[in-house]
């Protein structure tokens, strides 16, 4: 069964055999309301804008709203073209789940603090372990901070893991930073 829900702009589309219970999200962003069948977040809807294509779609955070446990399915994104120091991406038609009970207790705090220059959790995607795993490389060696843009919006980039665990094959799930 198909159970369409709309809830403060965002849509989420549940396919579950499961009942159904509307509840305060801590994964999404403040005022926003989720869907949660048991322990499984739901993310935000997939937009589409006027030419047809994807609009970008992030999975929204904070520093306050980084849950402890339960599954989200979090947007994928390719990378079109990097500079060296920044990597223009675009989303895919794919999504993959990341379950917050992966994170260690260092990995919360990270989440939930501030890194480096105050930056702070804004958001979650997915991008190929391969090419993270090979610019991160570049930028260490570089000393340069990874970053990736969105929708003309510069991000700091960071596995939300230390040890960051490989979904789907082939993702890796990060933070974005502002």
């Amino acid at each position: 069964m198909a159970v369409r829900v709309a809830a403060s702009g965002s849509e989420a589309l549940l396919l579950a055999a499961q009942p159904l219970r509307l509840e305060a999200d801590p994964g999404c962003s403040t005022g926003s309301r989720g869907v949660s069948v048991g322990s499984r977040l739901l993310p935000p809807a997939r937009g589409r804008d006027t030419l047809g294509g994807m609009t970008p779609v992030l999975y929204p955070l904070s520093s306050s709203t980084v849950p402890r446990a339960g599954v989200i399915e979090v947007p994928c994104y390719v990378v079109r073209s990097f500079n060296g120091r920044t990597a223009l991406l675009s989303p895919e038609d794919r999504w993959v789940a990341f379950d917050f009970a992966s994170l260690t207790e260092r990995d919360f705090e990270l989440a939930t603090g501030e890194r480096g220059e105050e930056w702070t959790i804004q958001a979650l995607i997915a991008v190929d372990v391969d090419w993270l795993v090979e610019v991160m490389e570049a930028a260490s060696r570089n000393q340069r901070t990874l970053g990736v843009e969105l929708d003309d919006v510069w991000y700091y980039v960071s596995p939300i893991n230390l040890e960051p665990a490989v979904v789907a094959e082939r993702y890796v799930v990060v933070g974005l930073y502002r």
